[in-house]
């Protein structure tokens, strides 16, 4: 299984959209905490939307990929905040900054029908600190440039998407400040999706 998470898809971005692949072995379960590494000192959590890869497919059509989602979710991806600002540069974030044990959330899926793939999801991003304190991010799909058949469409042009795969459709520029303590909550479109703590 692949993981493409897209960056760069926001309108005004420094360069073209473009894509890192991860391994699976960057996902953690929800029910345990994230620990951040100890590879830099501030780190960022990134909100996106997740789609899952339900069949086999090579450039694919933009017109025909809403059949190739199986279903979706909210995902939340933690980065050092070194990596968002290369990403923001125009450039490519060192792999170990991207593919550490951990480093990416992914909530509870949504099945799809076949065509129910809209337009534009919310996805909402709630951090509570240590006192209590909380901080609130939410993005909307259809801000991206790539929207998610387009993200279907690009991966698939140059990569065999497969049964199972993961496409985060975009990270956004700049994320919310995470730091041990804080508890993490996101929504996909009103739904209470994904819960974690970091430590």
């Amino acid at each position: 299984m692949k993981i493409y998470s897209f960056i760069r898809n926001w309108p005004e971005a420094a360069a073209e959209p473009g894509w890192i692949i991860s391994p699976d072995s960057v996902m953690l379960h929800t029910d345990r905490p994230t620990f951040l590494p100890e590879m830099a000192e501030d780190f960022e959590v990134l909100p996106s939307l997740c789609l899952k890869v339900g069949r086999l497919g090579k450039c694919v059509a933009t017109r025909f990929a809403h059949r190739y989602v199986a279903g979706i979710a909210p995902a939340v991806h933690i980065l050092p905040r070194r990596a968002v600002e290369a990403i923001a540069a125009g450039g490519f974030p060192d792999p170990q900054d991207t593919c550490w044990d951990g480093t990416l959330l992914i909530g509870d899926m949504i099945p799809l029908t076949e065509g129910g793939l809209e337009d534009d999801h919310a996805v909402n991003l709630t951090i509570r600190n240590a006192d209590g304190s909380l901080a609130i991010m939410e993005i909307h799909t259809s801000a991206s440039p790539l929207g998610a058949a387009e993200a279907i469409a690009s991966a698939s042009r140059y990569n065999t998407i497969k049964t199972g795969d993961l496409i985060l459709t975009g990270l956004p520029p700049g994320g919310l400040h995470a730091f041990p303590g804080q508890q993490l909550i996101c929504r996909l479109d009103g739904a209470q999706l994904l819960e974690s703590r970091i430590k």
